[in-house]
């Protein structure tokens, strides 16, 4: 089989895991602290305010493509 008349499967795109540090400053209704911990873990809450920065990119699969 020559290379001219093999096809390839699919085309890989390039994956690249993105690394972040998040600090946030979430507000939770709740009677007491306990309670709103425990509906913080389970729930969420409102975020009211989001810092993001950008740590590190890493390139996971790069295929390189044969001419």
């Amino acid at each position: 089989m020559t290379k001219s008349n093999v096809t390839p499967i699919k085309d890989t795109p390039i994956s690249k895991v993105f690394t972040f540090q998040v600090n946030m400053v979430v507000q939770i209704l709740a009677e007491d602290e306990d309670m709103a911990k425990s509906k913080l873990d389970r729930d969420g809450g409102y975020i009211t305010k989001r810092d993001l920065e950008l740590l590190n990119v890493a390139v996971l699969h790069n295929e390189t493509k044969e001419k």
